[in-house]
């Protein structure tokens, strides 16, 4: 039991650290205007397919339309 408690703790904070990536993405994406091969390499991911993937899965699309929706917002205002 206690054994697997401690691998639950170990993949919660696997998920917070994941999440963390994908929040500072997110700001990326959103302030500056780094392809994505930089803000993969500067989030923590390995590979951009990676990032793209997996920030996919967290936020419903890609880095890509993320950034497009963002940044028409902004400049609406």
């Amino acid at each position: 039991s206690e054994q697997m408690f401690q691998g639950d703790r170990g993949n919660h904070a696997f998920k917070v650290s994941q999440a963390d990536k994908i929040e500072k993405a997110c700001e990326l994406l959103i302030n500056t205007d780094l392809p994505m091969e930089i803000i993969s390499a500067r989030t923590g991911f390995m590979t951009p397919s990676h990032f793209s993937r997996t920030f996919k899965n967290a936020m419903g699309c890609t880095p890509s339309v993320y950034r497009i929706m963002h940044s028409h917002a902004d400049r609406s205002r």
